[in-house]
């Protein structure tokens, strides 16, 4: 059987390679699946926005010449020839690709059927759509899912669906020209009164929703009546089957003489394309197995009101970097969307197709509380595993305050994250932090709305002016924007790296970050970038979002039938990951050191319940401490002693 290796990121491909090629198995046959946004060699293409569009447009029209050459390099034979004769990552394979004007996105998935081994994303394995247009098949195969802690959340999206109404009323636009072309007329009308049907039903329910919050208004449809829905629309089950077939047809490839007859491919643009396959996908896990999975699906007709900002202007300041953005509220723009979501409860649906596999491992250093695993994915894991760290004692130090540096209590729950008792309390403790441990230091807040709140209040007191004496101050955007993080990332690695040489006192940097963030999820902060982790408060997930508030019924009703946790334990456990997640910034490998600093007064008052839902190598040297003087002293202790050491290794 091959295995295959599914990880994260693509950024923690690099360092799978890297522990690959220290093992007796550095020269297996392997190849690398990549996004375009790291492979592709094409000099318009590259630099486009989006480079799978640009790609495609490109092979259906002129043909691209780097795709040409794969052919000729694409065996595992020539590849070693090249150079890739030892574990490989995908830079090396990029390297070979433009040395030989060969498409490296290509090759690597034209040398897949003579791997061994394949490393990928894990949405490459557990997203169906994914995995058909990757041609991966897990059958009898085996798979690995590294930093497999968020493997149920991504089960639960592989399987849900959001169609918005902007994008059913452009796929009218665009099926309309292509009945003008008079091409395949019965499929397009099929399609086109299926897209009609699902516009009237949002349009008809929009007058009915019910007020979550602020943002959101809702009508939720559970189980058998999303099929009655479904049905009264001319979507049911039989429907769907006729509906397949036109796709289908639709998608097939025109013939040379009619692309130039009609000058065009003929086609759907490729958005349209995927938003029917998403719907169709939705469909298939809904209908069939006689409806099997039909209980496991919530559908909501929602409308949703955001306030965009004008793009952010970064740039960097020696003391921090400055994102320059329009704060007022007239200054936002007021959208609002309509949607149709078909939101799946349960892994399971999606994962079932993994008990097919040989063999599935999951690995993660923060897999603990594991109870939910086998229950949550359907699968039985009789084998689990739960190690100790690499590192000596001596190398970690574990401490839980529940008091600031003016005795008063930090309880982190909403209402004291509100008040300026608590903001004052939380700034001078991590003030005292920062004073007290060189380099590193990461700070995890609960949400964006706290480090939102904190900031204003620590710049108007003057507090954050005495944490930047000390070290520099980078904060955890919020969004996705790729540059602006990257940016960031910069700013904070040359404020560590760069300590000794500045000469205004500075000592390395914060970082204040948020759990569930891109800073907690595998990213590396080994040595002097991490060497204290504070987690203010326990990251319980937003109790008021609708998905969580429905899965959290969801497994209350199907706790007994289908051997789940109580919505409770769910909730709990989630929480708990994402701290896990949070602390494992620091420890990075078996010489790396660092305190980890847990602020909440749970921890104190009630560590046996509280303390049970972290990690092993965590919890197992926790210590508590009653007052924050006696827990700064120990911090300081372990810290003087940890330099010490470091300077007589160094010798």
């Amino acid at each position: 059987p091959r295995i295959y290796f599914g990880t994260r990121t693509h950024k923690q491909v690099a360092q799978i390679v890297r522990e690959l090629r220290k093992t007796a198995y550095h020269d297996v046959r392997m190849t690398i699946l990549g996004s375009r946004e790291f492979t592709c060699i094409h000099p318009a293409v590259s630099k486009s926005k989006n480079k799978n569009e640009g790609c495609s447009e490109l092979i259906k029209g002129p043909g691209c010449s780097f795709k040409d050459r794969t052919k000729r390099l694409a065996s595992q034979k020539t590849i070693k020839n090249l150079g890739l004769d030892s574990a490989w990552d995908l830079e090396d394979l990029v390297g070979v690709g433009k040395k030989h004007k060969a498409c490296p996105y290509f090759l690597s998935r034209d040398i897949k059927s003579q791997s061994e081994l394949v490393i990928c994303p894990y949405n490459y394995l557990i997203d169906p759509l994914i995995r058909e247009s990757m041609e991966i098949s897990i059958k009898d195969q085996i798979v690995i899912l590294d930093e497999a802690h968020n493997i149920e959340d991504s089960s639960r999206e592989a399987a849900s669906q959001s169609v918005h109404l902007d994008t059913l009323e452009k796929s009218i636009f665009e099926i309309d020209n292509m009945i003008e072309l008079n091409l395949k007329l019965g499929d397009y009308l099929k399609l086109k009164r299926m897209v009609q049907s699902l516009i009237e039903f949002i349009n008809q329910n929009s007058l009915h929703l019910q007020q979550k919050d602020f943002e959101q208004s809702s009508k939720i449809w559970t189980g058998f009546d999303i099929v009655a829905q479904m049905e009264s629309m001319g979507l049911g089950p039989q429907d769907f089957t006729e509906l397949q077939g036109a796709l289908a047809s639709v998608c097939e490839e025109l013939d040379d003489l009619s692309k130039q007859r009609l000058n065009t491919d003929g086609k759907l643009p490729q958005s349209i394309l995927t938003m029917f396959e998403q719907i169709f996908l939705v469909f298939k896990y809904l209908y069939s197995n006689n409806m099997k999975f039909v209980e496991d699906y919530r559908m909501s007709s929602s409308q949703t009101l955001r306030s965009l900002f004008p793009r952010p202007v970064v740039y960097p300041k020696k003391s921090e970097i400055v994102i320059l953005k329009s704060l007022y509220i007239a200054d936002r723009i007021p959208v609002v969307t309509y949607s149709l979501n078909f939101w799946c409860m349960s892994p399971a649906v999606a994962f079932s197709e993994f008990s097919n596999c040989k063999s599935v491992i999951l690995s993660s250093g923060t897999l603990s509380p594991m109870s939910s695993f086998q229950s949550e994915l359907g699968l039985l894991f009789p084998i689990q595993l739960e190690a100790n760290h690499v590192i000596k004692d001596n190398q970690v130090w574990v401490g839980t305050l529940g008091q600031g540096p003016k005795g008063n209590t930090l309880h982190a729950v909403y209402r004291n994250l509100e008040t300026f008792t608590f903001q004052d309390e939380l700034g001078q403790l991590i003030l005292t932090v920062c004073q007290t441990v060189p380099n590193g230091v990461l700070c995890f807040l609960p949400s964006y709305k706290v480090l939102d709140k904190l900031s204003q209040r620590w710049k108007m007191t003057g507090l954050w002016k005495c944490i930047r004496n000390k070290k520099v101050i980078v904060s955890e955007p919020r969004g996705g924007d790729k540059e602006e993080f990257e940016v960031l990332m910069k700013q904070f690695y040359h404020a560590v790296n760069n300590n000794s040489t500045d000469s205004d006192n500075t000592d390395g940097a914060l970082f204040l970050a948020v759990c569930r963030g891109k800073v907690s999820e595998g990213l590396d902060f080994a040595d002097n970038y991490a060497r204290a982790v504070i987690s203010v408060g326990i990251p319980y997930p937003n109790f008021k979002d609708l998905q969580v508030e429905l899965k959290r019924k969801y497994n209350d009703e199907h706790r007994e039938k289908k051997g789940l946790l109580s919505g409770g334990d769910w909730y709990e456990i989630q929480a708990f990951r994402a701290l896990n997640q949070a602390l494992g910034r620091c420890i990075r490998h078996r010489r790396d050191w660092g305190g980890l600093i847990l602020v909440d007064d749970r921890f104190v008052k009630n560590g046996q319940k509280y303390c049970k839902g972290l990690s092993k190598w965590v919890r197992n040297k926790v210590r508590t401490f009653h007052d924050f003087q006696s827990g700064l002293s120990s911090l300081s202790s372990f810290v003087e002693y940890r330099i010490e050491n470091h300077e007589k290794e160094t010798k």
